[in-house]
């Protein structure tokens, strides 16, 4: 297997610089191989134009390593021909690249084989591609997650036949007023776990102003986007550095040395959609490529790159208590929801984490639900490489089962038991527990680890519920405060996200050999239906039938369970 790997990680990288040397003209190169992919976006192939964009991850850093200004001599049809070629191979070293990754750290998760005279890369760990679905279900869920964008004319029509940014036509200046809406909406939907008036330092400058210009830059770049949808013209814009660097600084009132440092580093962060020629001193803006890719995250991630120190001591604190703070906000709107946050267990044990979130429901006739929760934030992987992050010592994963692990014992355990029991009563204070519960509660704990990205990548046996924070809230908010319909979800994701994707045989040929390797094509993006519960009275029906019947699930437990747990907390007593 390790020899076959080696071959394979030997031969695309040779295809690559052939590749790179056939396309290596300068600026011309960067604006044709940026108007190749826009196109599919501007004409409503978006699905292609995703599935090509990670060509720009990979070409452009090299094109930019050995650029050469000399002129081509070919055609541009012959031009455009190679630059497909070479956009199409990028994609599958993209692909292969990662498989080589997970590889080495995972040998079992890929198998590499000769058969029928070509090689054969298979994933056998189906959480790999499981991740990829997920990933590609979070971004369709937040795109429908505001309804509809436009009230009125989209911005399209408005900017039709205009003149370019002409603030004096009222239809541009509304064409604006709806992409700023826009504008806010991905935001929120992007990294966004710092306060955008922050003061922090993230690398020689404030998050704020970094925020501020980030803003701006997405702003041109919508607009531009729907300008060259509505008058056909190219999406691919050019800058010159020093007027760029001027405009925004004017616009946002930041001094030009820190808007010229802040988009260098937007430049050298965003994978290929805004690229810097320092030997021109120009920015190519790749408007639609840009508006789709997360910045925010970018930024952060090449900052905690280059100081991982700093960033921990000055961003790390920051993100983890506010996906904190995220994860409670989506259950304190239900009635029948209690939300608990950093509940410290150090009295019980010194061993014993916190406990991030509680989130407890009160559920009648039955007693009390509890969802024992560890927050695990970090930033968002792009490739193998970060994924495989949130394993081993250092990772973010092992550590959240870890930590589960300890909480599963301690709630095992009489004091934990107390403890679940002490949180029921002073979180539901108002309630008659007499009234509800003449002979005592019931309380169902489920544990569940929230993450900003991962559902359980790299763990396929584990018995655990591994979420990303875009589709918890997913869930939740269509739950309307109904725990089954919630843990309906959570139980069955897996099966529901393998669901939407078949795995496929992708064939290429490089160099003189024959490659075959699986990737997922999803083949459905499920929609999670409004249900209904609390809008609807259920809660107080379930409570009326259980006070009129007399009825609660604890009369139907054996009377020996008291006795048992008497006995265990003398046991735990000698």
């Amino acid at each position: 297997m390790e020899e076959i790997r080696k071959q394979v990680d030997e031969e695309i990288e040779l295809a690559l610089a052939f590749h790179i040397e056939n396309i290596q003209y300068g600026d011309e190169t960067i604006i044709f191989l940026g108007e190749f992919i826009e196109h599919f976006y501007k004409n409503g192939n978006f699905i292609v134009g995703e599935n090509l964009r990670p060509a720009l991850d990979i070409l452009i850093p090299k094109l930019l390593e050995e650029s050469k200004l000399s002129k081509r001599s070919m055609d541009d049809a012959t031009f455009i021909e190679k630059i497909s070629e070479a956009a199409t191979f990028a994609t599958h070293y993209y692909s292969i690249r990662d498989l080589i990754y997970y590889s080495f750290a995972l040998p079992n998760s890929i198998t590499w084989k000769y058969e029928d005279a070509k090689i054969k890369i298979r994933v056998q760990d189906p959480t790999i591609f499981r991740q990829l679905a997920a990933e590609r279900i979070s971004f369709h869920l937040n795109s429908l997650g505001t309804g509809s964008k436009f009230k009125g004319q989209r911005p399209t029509d408005l900017l039709k036949e205009t003149s370019n940014w002409d603030l004096k036509n009222p239809k541009v200046v509304e064409a604006f007023e709806k992409i700023h809406e826009e504008v806010d909406i991905k935001i929120a939907h992007f990294f966004s776990y710092i306060t955008n008036d922050s003061t922090v330092d993230i690398g020689g400058y404030k998050y704020n102003e970094f925020y501020e210009v980030y803003k701006f830059l997405l702003l041109i770049s919508m607009y531009e986007r729907y300008f060259s949808i509505a008058n056909n013209l190219a999406s691919v814009l050019t800058y010159e550095e020093t007027d760029i660097s001027n405009r925004i600084a004017k616009q946002i009132g930041i001094s030009e040395i820190t808007v010229r440092k802040i988009l260098t580093d937007i430049a050298s962060s965003s994978r290929g959609t805004f690229i810097r020629s320092k030997e021109l001193k120009k920015y190519y803006l790749l408007s639609f490529s840009f508006s789709l890719k997360d910045s925010i995250g970018n930024v952060l991630k090449q900052y905690a790159r280059r100081n991982s120190d700093a960033f921990s001591a000055e961003c790390g604190i920051i993100i983890g208590n506010s996906l904190v703070n995220k994860v409670a906000s989506y259950f304190t709107d239900f009635r029948n929801f209690q939300v608990l946050k950093d509940v410290n267990l150090q009295k019980f044990g010194k061993h014993l984490p916190d406990i991030d979130v509680a989130i407890i429901s009160y559920e009648p006739s039955l007693g009390f639900h509890f969802f024992i929760s560890e927050i695990k934030n970090s930033l968002p992987a792009s490739w193998a490489k970060e994924h495989l992050k949130s394993i081993g010592k250092k990772g973010y994963i092992d550590k959240a089962i870890t930590q589960i692990e300890k909480l599963k014992e301690f709630f095992n355990q009489s004091e934990g038991i107390n403890l679940l029991k002490d949180l029921c009563q002073e979180a539901f204070s108002n309630l008659d527990f007499k009234l509800l519960f003449p002979n005592g509660f019931m309380v169902v704990v489920d544990f569940l680890v929230v993450t900003e990205q991962s559902n359980g990548m790299f763990f396929p046996e584990l018995n655990l519920n591994i979420i990303s924070d875009d589709l918890l809230r997913a869930i939740v908010i269509k739950s309307d405060g109904d725990v089954n319909f919630i843990k309906y979800y959570l139980q069955n994701m897996n099966n529901i996200l393998d669901e939407t994707y078949d795995k496929k045989l992708i064939e290429v040929l490089i160099g003189k050999t024959v490659i075959s390797y699986e990737a997922p094509k999803m083949n459905n993006f499920f929609l999670i239906p409004q249900h209904e519960y609390l809008s609807v009275g259920m809660l107080e029906r379930l409570e009326q039938e259980s006070i009129a019947t007399g009825y609660t699930f604890i009369d139907n437990l054996p009377k020996v369970n008291e006795e048992k747990n008497r006995n265990q907390d003398k046991s735990n007593k000698g």
